[in-house]
């Protein structure tokens, strides 16, 4: 085999390991830490909710939660395909992003090797840049529209590539861009980005009048997708889609108040420089560098450099003076900061030395005046906090920061003029090599070892969720913003509900025979406060069923129509209503009521906490813990302890009563053990029965009992 295939061999098996990637545990939650947000857990459910309900119920529409097949139609539509063809469920769902990640991440590499004088080694770089990315990576298999977003706009940087040589490509290139704004209208700066590069692109390489024609393709090819989405989708449907912008689009949009617009610019988040720092180090140089050819030689910039440019000043520029500013919003930028990044590198090896610019365009001063106002706010914020109090207002902050940013401006712009005109640097071709390898290995461990942490050890709490309700429940109707997402394993019907969103009727409970609330207390409790609020008679008479710990929010399981069966008694307490973060309610057909607490197998920690909040008076009690081991266990630790039951009074934080359970204290026969702790209370107590994991068997809780025994 020649060397031109096996570089190729290898070449083309990075890029099927990188593909490959997206597909491992598909099923599986994504990590607790990806978002501040818990969009990536309950909208792709929404997102699927009209799909599921085609196959299972034979109707797109059972009630106003409609939205999301309107606004993102072609997704919508390949996700009834994938359920229509291989059943409901979270694999099937999340076929649809892969799909899309994929198809992003082919373009990506064919248009790297038209933008990187044809090198294929280099391409594969770029590649395995986007390819590795964690953050990206991770969205790759949520279902929430990113990607489908992510491969329109990836499609129309390709047509406008060739749109550069054959203007009749720019219609296609406007086309793609406006499927991008219907997946998901949040790129609607990304789309005037597109504008503005071909727009500026066009004046500087043809003029104003002869700009006209080929920029008019481009704004037709918009335009006539936009003509068909409003007869076909805007004008019979625009109710649907104003349900779901009503509730979003005052986050989007850039305040009125310019004091707000400031304020928002100092707390902005470093998502992608905390989660990226070498692409984002390597795209700011390399955004440096374009501005500086933009102010000098802005003829000699390609279509895409224009654009990438565009893109990536709009974004930053955008993200900086809004609210809303959760992950998913920055994935599209990790686009260009790919091709940004690949340029720098491919300029770098090809550069032979470093010589002193000609001249310093008093525009490139200026621009670099404002990109410099980002990094120092960032190290600049944390030395002002801790300053007086008169430098935490915001227009003082801001008039320093702008003072700064100027001196540093000026102190460049000096030290370059006294940059002797005959000095130079170089660096041998090797050392450049050496230098690309180092940054291509750190991006590669860096995103590893995040990927990693969570591969390794993969949760499937909304999956087992969605199989427990299935088993636990005949013909149930789930209502609660993440109910979708619950359903997708089993056949219940879901509903969504909430004031100034959807279906927010105050006869709604009735008119779909609602049976269970599935519903968050993240965000001070907006989601259960409604129901409590707006249904408060039955919220009164319903049950807490189990209590999930899901992302960084308690999701609360009620049953509307308690059976009186399966009412706790006063002295008796349900362990999966009191679960802990190393706790998970699932169903059990040997449990007192439907769900028991199984403990987390990886983490040791608490799996529940019983909290009393009535004193216990005086007298001899026996708390009795009902445990089992999880079924199949062989005996791995049969010495070593493994969980440990115990009696805290939580006022005065004191431990009364303890016992250390190791795989031995569990009987053979399986089924529930009662492991009773006795206690003598002087005073009347509150108490804390807990049972703790240590993280090496898994077992399982059912229900804590106290029982008095004697008066002391």
């Amino acid at each position: 085999m020649g060397k031109t295939k096996i570089q190729l061999f290898l070449l083309l098996m990075a890029i099927l390991f990188l593909i490959s990637l997206r597909m491992i545990q598909p099923a599986a939650d994504p990590p607790e830490s990806l978002s501040m947000s818990g969009g990536p857990y309950g909208d792709p459910g929404g997102y699927a909710f009209n799909a599921r309900n085609k196959v299972l119920f034979g109707q797109w529409e059972v009630d106003k939660m409609n939205s999301p097949l309107y606004s993102s139609p072609i997704p919508a539509l390949l996700t009834f395909l994938s359920f229509k063809i291989f059943g409901v469920g979270f694999v099937q769902m999340n076929v649809v992003p892969i799909l899309f990640s994929c198809l992003s991440l082919v373009f990506v590499f064919l248009l790297l090797r038209k933008t990187l004088s044809g090198s294929q080694s280099l391409a594969v770089m770029g590649f395995t840049l986007l390819g590795a990315n964690y953050l990206f990576l991770m969205y790759s298999r949520i279902a929430n529209r990113v990607m489908p977003m992510v491969f329109f706009l990836v499609l129309a940087l390709f047509f406008f590539q060739k749109g550069s040589k054959n203007k009749k490509w720019y219609l296609f290139a406007g086309a793609s861009s406006f499927l991008a704004f219907m997946t998901k209208g949040v790129c609607f700066y990304i789309v005037g980005a597109f504008f503005l590069g071909l727009f500026v692109y066009l004046v500087f390489k043809l003029g104003v009048k002869k700009a006209a024609v080929p920029f008019g393709f481009c704004l037709a090819g918009f335009a006539f997708c936009l003509l068909l989405w409003g007869i076909f989708i805007y004008i019979p449907h625009g109710d649907d889609l104003k349900s779901i912008s009503a509730i979003n689009v005052s986050f989007l949009i850039p305040p009125k108040s310019v004091s707000r617009m400031l304020y928002y610019f100092w707390i902005r988040p470093s998502i992608l420089f905390e989660r990226a720092p070498i692409l984002s180090l390597l795209s700011g140089l390399s955004l440096l560098l374009l501005l500086f050819r933009a102010t000098h030689e802005p003829k000699k910039l390609s279509l895409l450099e224009w654009i990438m440019l565009s893109w990536f000043i709009i974004s930053v520029l955008y993200f900086a003076v809004i609210q809303q500013r959760v992950t998913r919003h920055f994935i599209p930028q990790i686009i260009p900061m790919v091709f940004l990044s690949s340029w720098l590198i491919h300029r770098f090896l090809r550069s032979e030395r470093i010589t002193k610019p000609r001249r310093l365009h008093f525009t490139f001063g200026l621009v670099l005046f404002f990109w410099l106002l980002f990094p120092m706010s960032k190290i600049a914020k944390p030395i002002l906090d801790k300053g007086p109090d008169v430098f935490s207002k915001i227009w003082i902050a801001t008039s320093l920061l702008a003072f700064l940013s100027f001196l540093l401006v000026f102190l460049i712009i000096f030290l370059v003029r006294r940059w002797p005109k005959n000095f130079t640097l170089s660096c041998p071709p090797f050392m450049k090599k050496a230098t690309v390898v180092v940054i291509l290995l750190g991006v590669l461990f860096f995103n590893g070892r995040q990927y990693l942490s969570w591969a390794l050890q993969p949760e499937y709490k909304l999956q087992h969720i969605s199989f427990d309700l299935g088993e636990a429940f005949d013909h149930a109707a789930i209502s609660g913003l993440w109910a979708p997402v619950i359903c997708l394993e089993n056949k219940h019907r879901a509903h969504e509900s909430f004031p100034g969103f959807v279906n927010d009727e105050k006869d709604f409970l009735e008119k779909f025979q609602i049976t269970h609330v599935f519903a968050s207390t993240a965000f001070n409790g907006q989601e259960i406060k409604y129901y409590r609020q707006n249904f408060p008679s039955a919220m009164r008479k319903a049950q807490l069923l189990a209590k999930y710990n899901i992302w960084r929010a308690e999701m609360l399981l009620y049953d509307l129509k308690p059976s009186t069966s399966l009412i706790s008694q006063k002295d008796e307490f349900e362990a999966e209503i009191f679960t802990q973060r190393q706790g998970m309610p699932r169903y059990d057909p040997e449990s007192s009521g439907k769900f028991a607490v199984l403990s987390d197998k990886w983490e040791p920690g608490f799996v529940t906490i019983v909290s009393i909040q009535e004193k216990i008076p005086e007298g001899r009690y026996k708390v009795i813990f009902e445990m089992k081991l999880e079924a199949n266990l062989s005996k791995a630790h049969p010495l070593s302890r493994i969980a440990r039951i115990d009696i805290v009074a939580p006022e005065t934080k004191r431990l009364l009563e303890a016992k250390d359970l190791t795989e031995d204290d569990f009987p053979d026969s399986g089924g529930y053990h009662e492991f009773p702790l006795t206690l003598d209370i002087i005073r009347p107590l509150k108490l804390n029965f807990r049972v703790y994991s240590d993280g090496l068997s898994p077992f399982w809780v059912d229900r804590i009992r106290i029982e008095k025994i004697s008066d002391v």
